[in-house]
């Protein structure tokens, strides 16, 4: 009761780069202008991210390093090098054998 559903679908061209910021803004390549799988910085129009940040609500992001940057001041970066043991269960919480 308490999510959102979001619906993406790829753009051209179909380079992941301009794909990634088109989900993550909700705009074409030919307004973000992000059109090659080359990333020079973060984009600078509205992310869900962003708009999360504003709301006060915790995110968090997996996959490729790419992702990130491309909305790195509103996304914190995990500790560590990002794994954990096989045998990690969180404190009070659910476990899994």
């Amino acid at each position: 009761t308490h999510s959102l559903y979001f619906s993406a679908r790829g753009v051209l061209p179909s380079f992941s780069v301009p794909n990634w910021a088109t989900i993550l803004t909700g705009a074409m390549p030919e307004i973000h202008g992000v059109t090659g799988n080359l990333l020079n910085s973060e984009t600078y129009f509205d992310h869900i991210f962003r708009q999360a940040k504003l709301y006060g609500l915790h995110t968090g992001i997996s996959g490729t390093p790419w992702w990130r940057d491309l909305v790195f001041s509103t996304l914190p970066s995990l500790d560590g090098d990002g794994t954990i043991e096989a045998s990690f269960q969180p404190e009070n919480g659910p476990t899994y054998n």
